[in-house]
C-alpha cells in the first residue's frame, strides 16, 4: 500500500547543490532573523549570480524562502523545463517570510531535479533571493522502519585504520556510537540493506509489484565536514557534501549531528548496497556516519544473535510441547491459569502493535525536529551543535572543546545592526 511521506531538508542540507557565491544569512546583524525557520537561510551575495539544485522523487515540492525589499526575480527549471516562479512582492516595503518561492504539486511519482537560480538581471540592479528550506513529497510502501546503528553488521568501514570510533564529542551522535574518518580520500563506509516486495492492485484482477521504499543516512555537518559521493547498486555516482558553516560567527569549527546526508527512496525489492566514500580537498575535511533508517519489515537492528530465554520464575516462555505437557499433568485450575495468560500476552501484543502503529502514521523524515503531532521513528532526535574539530590524523575523528549552546539557541541573540545585504563588512559574511 502507498503511503505519502512528506520530506522537509534545511538551507544546510547535503541534498541540496549550490553555485554561486552563496551567504548564510544572519551573520551581519540582521533584525529578521528569528522569523526564518530555524533561524538559519542563504542568501546569493550581492551583484552576484547563484543557483540551487535539488534532486527528489516524488509528486510535489516546494522551495521555501523570503520577499524582502532586496529581493529579485529568480528563474525555475525543473527537468530541463523552464517554469516561472512567482514575482516578488512590487512594493519593496513588503516583507513576507516562509513564503512559497516555487511549488508544484503536480508531478509524476518519479525523480526530478529542480534548479532556482538568480540570474544576471537581478542581479545588475543588486537584487537577491532568500531561501528557507525545502519540502518535497514521495510515497512509501510500508511506514515500519529499523534504525541500523553504525556499529550494525550491515554498515562495513574501509580501510579499518581510516576510520574512528573514539572522538570526543560522540555522546551527542544517536545512541553514543558513531564513525568518522578525516583527511582519508576514498574511505568509504558500505550499508547493505533489503527492501521487501510489495503488491498493489491495478484492477480488481490485476495484481503488479511496486515500487517505494526507501534508505536515509544520518551524520553530522559542519566546519569540518567535506565532500563525498554516494554510489547505489553500482549505479550513478552523486557528489554530495557535508561542509556546512552551520554556526556564523562562533569561533571555532563546529558541526551538527543527526542529520540527514543522503536520502533514496522508490528501490526495488531485494538487496541493495550503498556506498559513501570520503573525497577530503583539506586536512580538516572529513566524514561522519551515525546511523541508517531502512525498511522494518525486512531488515533485522539486532547487532547479534538473541540471547537464551531467561530461565527464572520471573519470566516464562512456553512452547506448544510444553503447554501440552502442563496440561497432561494438572487440573482445571491450571488449564484456566494458562488461559488467561495466553489472553494477557496476546492483548499485550495487540496493544504494542497498535502503539507500534501510531508512531508511523506521521509519515515525516526530516534532518531537524517537526511540529507533527504524532511521534514517529522516522524523525531523528532533537539535533545538537558542538564546538568541533576533525583531526587530520586518518585514525582520529572529533576533538571538542566547550560546548556552545544546543543549535536552535545559536542565533537568538537579538543583533544589533539592521540589515544593509552587500553594505556591511566582508568579514561579517559567512559562505555557505
Amino acid at each position: 500500500m502507498a503511503n505519502s511521506v512528506t520530506h522537509k531538508i534545511d538551507v544546510t542540507s547535503p541534498l541540496l547543490q549550490y553555485n554561486g557565491n552563496w551567504l548564510r544569512g544572519g551573520t551581519d546583524g540582521d533584525l529578521e532573523q528569528i522569523r526564518y525557520d530555524q533561524f538559519t537561510f542563504v542568501y546569493c551575495s550581492i551583484g552576484d549570480t547563484c543557483s540551487i539544485s535539488l534532486t527528489f522523487r516524488g509528486t510535489e515540492v516546494h522551495a521555501i524562502g523570503a520577499f524582502r525589499g532586496d529581493s529579485g526575480a529568480i528563474q525555475a527549471q525543473l527537468d530541463d523545463q523552464s517554469v516561472d516562479p512567482p514575482p516578488p512582492p512590487d512594493d519593496p516595503n513588503q516583507l513576507v517570510f516562509q513564503q512559497s518561492l516555487f511549488s508544484r504539486t503536480d508531478l509524476a511519482d518519479t525523480a526530478h531535479t529542480l534548479t532556482l537560480s538568480l540570474p544576471s538581471s537581478s542581479a545588475a540592479v543588486n537584487k537577491t533571493v532568500d531561501f528557507d528550506y525545502y519540502n518535497w513529497t514521495s510515497t512509501v510502501n510500508s511506514l515500519v522502519d529499523v534504525r541500523f546503528q553504525d556499529d550494525h553488521p550491515a554498515f562495513v568501514y574501509d580501510p579499518p585504520a581510516g576510520w574512528t570510533t573514539s572522538f570526543v564529542g560522540l555522546a551527542r551522535f544517536d545512541g553514543g556510537t558513531g564513525h568518522s574518518t578525516s583527511n582519508t580520500p576514498g574511505a568509504s563506509a558500505t550499508l547493505t540493506f533489503k527492501v521487501p516486495q510489495f503488491y498493489s492492485f491495478r484492477s480488481d484482477d490485476d495484481l503488479t509489484s511496486s515500487k517505494g521504499d526507501r534508505a536515509a543516512v544520518y551524520g553530522s555537518i559542519g566546519s569540518g565536514g567535506g565532500p563525498f559521493t554516494a554510489q547505489l547498486d553500482g549505479a550513478t555516482v552523486q557528489s554530495f557534501t557535508t561542509l556546512r558553516d552551520v554556526s556564523p560567527g562562533v569561533s571555532g569549527a563546529t558541526y551538527v549531528t543527526n542529520q540527514m546526508i543522503y536520502y533514496v527512496d522508490g528501490l526495488s525489492d531485494g538487496a541493495h548496497t550503498l556506498v559513501l566514500t570520503s573525497q577530503p580537498s583539506a586536512t580538516t575535511q572529513g566524514l561522519a556516519i551515525d546511523y541508517a533508517i531502512v525498511d522494518g519489515t525486512a531488515n533485522n537492528a539486532s547487532r547479534a544473535a538473541p540471547s537464551p530465554v531467561p530461565q527464572n520464575n520471573d519470566t516464562v516462555v512456553l512452547s506448544r510441547s510444553h503447554a501440552a505437557g502442563i496440561f497432561s499433568t494438572t487440573g482445571m485450575v491450571s488449564l484456566l491459569l494458562l488461559v488467561s495468560l495466553g489472553y494477557g500476552i496476546a492483548l499485550r501484543r495487540r496493544i504494542q502493535l497498535l502503539s507500534a502503529g501510531s508512531q508511523t502514521r506521521c509519515s515525516v523524515l526530516l534532518p531537524f525536529d517537526t511540529r507533527c503531532d504524532e511521534p514517529s521513528s522516522l524523525r531523528p532526535r532533537p539535533n545538537a551543535m558542538a564546538s568541533a574539530v576533525f583531526s587530520p590524523s586518518p585514525t582520529s575523528g572529533l576533538n571538542t572543546g566547550s560546548q556552545p549552546p544546543a543549535y536552535e539557541q545559536v542565533h537568538i541573540e537579538a543583533p544589533r545592526l539592521e540589515r544593509i545585504r552587500g553594505k556591511g563588512p566582508t568579514a561579517a559574511r559567512s559562505e555557505v
